[in-house]
């Protein structure tokens, strides 16, 4: 508990030290295993380009956080061996800025998932998947493509939208990394550098495809 503690600190700490940016769009926060799911149900989503336009993916959200990303695949992608936490991620922990914090929040189907090194320290690493509107879907796409802190991330997935966005608050790096796929939505936030979760991100999109 005390170190999650300090990992709720840490992250409420750099979304205000994050500035204009991260109240534009989203910013790092952290989430858990929620089990909120509808695993069948699927629908339409944005595509890459500037307009955003339904696509005929069908997107299978996780009903399990292995589904989402075993301990394996988050041990290899970090460095170390990793645990599933006995708790939820915050929000924050996941996701930057209050528009992304709301379609988040009003999403119709949603996973959020926190896992973190068997050794106790600062570190973390939490992932969501929420089902959004069409609507959500596509402000929120407009928002991130005019925003230059987010930069564009190849899905290797026809049809699909990926950003990174990093964040250097005091001494630490914390990373965002989103894919839209579908109707689907899939968020990953971690200390350090985004590429280093960017994988763990698309897997967790590619895996869900149905």
């Amino acid at each position: 508990m005390i170190r999650w503690s300090r990992v709720i600190l840490l992250a409420a700490s750099v979304v205000v030290l994050s500035g204009c940016a991260a109240s534009t769009i989203p910013a790092p926060t952290t989430a858990a295993p929620t089990r909120s799911v509808s695993p069948q149900a699927s629908s339409s989503v944005a595509t890459p380009s500037a307009t955003t336009s339904p696509s005929a993916v069908v997107v299978n959200i996780p009903n399990s956080c292995d589904a989402l990303a075993t301990v394996d695949a988050v041990s290899a992608a970090m460095g170390k061996t990793w645990v599933a936490a006995s708790q939820e991620p915050t929000l924050e922990s996941i996701i930057p800025g209050p528009q992304a914090r709301s379609a988040a929040t009003e999403a119709t189907a949603k996973l959020q998932c926190l896992w973190w090194p068997e050794l106790a320290t600062e570190a973390y690493v939490a992932l969501g998947v929420y089902r959004l509107s069409d609507s959500a879907a596509t402000s929120l796409l407009s928002s991130l493509r005019s925003t230059p802190e987010y930069n564009s991330v190849d899905p290797g997935i026809p049809g699909a939208v990926a950003f990174s966005y990093e964040d250097r608050g005091g001494e630490f790096l914390t990373s965002t990394v989103y894919v839209f796929v579908g109707d689907s939505w899939f968020a990953g936030g971690s200390l350090g550098p985004a590429a280093r979760i960017v994988p763990l991100v698309l897997d967790a999109a590619k895996r869900s495809i149905g």
